[in-house]
């Protein structure tokens, strides 16, 4: 009896373990944890304000140029709307009166130059005065002066390109006689523009910075064309009509 009593209780132990053993094994429920994600509204491209205002389109390196001195325009190998590079020529004056006046003005100052260089071996043998040694340096430096005017003269006979560009207009033709000052060619620099326009008081209070992000520059005659601009400089004070 003894035996089988231990027995029992053998068995109902071991069963109280697997049961013990099974619950172990059950999965364990996870809970679902939710977070919050943040949404951002990306708004229509149609909702973008764009505002156009009429330009006025010069080109940077706009210049006149023009002779020194007066003349007949012997040489005009430009045509309008040429491309011309830097140092290029543009006109030439008839130089043959120019010529003779440097010719003229050598020989004057060569002659002064002699005068003032015998003067100087003479006063070391106290032969001459020292006002006739100054006498001899004034009309030599005179002379100079009047050579050195004959050469710069001549040089301005020929007028060329300051810079690389295109010629706008040519008001002048192939010997015709011009005044010094005159109008000779118009040049442009085609690289760089500037485009000038009113901007109402309105929008410059508002306006945050002086930052033209975004800004375009188009032509009426090719509207599908856009270049890219930047802001170059703003005058201080409002048009007293329009503001």
């Amino acid at each position: 009896m003894l035996n089988k009593e231990l027995v029992r209780i053998f068995v109902l132990s071991l069963l109280l373990l697997l049961m013990a053993s099974c619950k172990n094994d059950e999965p364990k429920t996870v809970e679902n944890v939710v977070r919050p994600v943040k949404i951002i509204i990306v708004e229509d491209a149609k909702d973008l304000e764009t505002i156009n205002y009429p330009a006025v389109i010069q080109a940077t390196g706009a210049v006149n140029l023009t002779f020194q001195v007066g003349g007949l325009i012997q040489e005009l190998p430009i045509v309008e709307a040429q491309q011309v590079k830097k140092g290029e020529l543009i006109a030439k004056l008839d130089q043959r009166d120019f010529i003779s006046q440097v010719d003229s003005t050598r020989a004057q100052y060569e002659l002064a130059e002699q005068d003032y260089q015998r003067s100087r071996r003479l006063i070391k043998r106290s032969a001459v005065a020292q006002r006739e040694l100054e006498k001899h340096k004034s009309e030599r430096d005179a002379a100079k002066a009047q050579l050195d005017m004959a050469k710069k003269a001549l040089a301005d006979t020929e007028l060329r390109a300051p810079y690389s560009g295109l010629i706008a207009k040519l008001p002048v033709k192939r010997l015709q006689n011009v005044q010094a000052g005159a109008a000779i060619a118009s040049m442009i620099d085609a690289k760089n523009w500037v485009a000038t326009i009113n901007l109402p008081a309105s929008v410059v209070a508002v306006a945050p910075t002086r930052q033209s992000r975004g800004a375009s520059l188009g032509l009426s005659a090719a509207p599908e064309m856009q270049f890219p601009a930047k802001l170059k400089e703003a005058t201080l004070e409002a048009d007293a009509v329009a503001q």
